[in-house]
C-alpha cells in the first residue's frame, strides 16, 4: 500500500464542501461524516490495482486516474513509484468536457 498525499487544491474544496454542509443545512456531524468518508475513500487508492484512465480531457492529457465517490464527486489521481497523489477534484454534475 502506497501512502496517499492529497494535494492543498483538493483539500481547499474538502474544506468548502464541509463548510457548505455545515452552513447551508446545518448539519455538522453529517458534514463531519461525510468529509471522513472521503478521506477513507481517498486513503484506500494507495493500494488501488484497477486503474480507470480519466475521459476529461484536462486530466487525460496529465495521465490522470479518476476514482467516483458516491457517484457525485469525481477524484483526479496519479500513482508514483513511492506514493499516490491526488490532484482534483469536481462535482460530476457540473463536468461537461469528457471525451468519449
Amino acid at each position: 500500500m502506497k501512502p496517499v498525499e492529497i494535494a492543498e487544491n483538493v483539500m481547499e474544496r474538502l474544506n468548502e464542501l464541509f463548510y457548505y454542509i455545515v452552513n447551508e443545512y446545518k448539519m455538522p456531524e453529517t458534514a463531519h461524516n461525510y468529509i471522513e468518508e472521503i478521506n477513507k475513500f481517498l486513503q484506500e487508492l494507495g493500494g488501488c490495482f484497477t486503474l480507470v484512465k480519466c475521459r476529461r480531457k484536462k486530466w487525460s492529457e496529465k495521465g490522470y486516474n479518476c476514482a467516483v465517490f458516491n457517484h457525485r464527486w469525481i477524484f483526479a489521481y496519479k500513482i508514483y513509484d513511492d506514493r499516490v497523489i491526488i490532484h482534483d477534484m469536481e462535482y460530476a454534475a457540473i463536468i461537461t468536457d469528457i471525451d468519449f
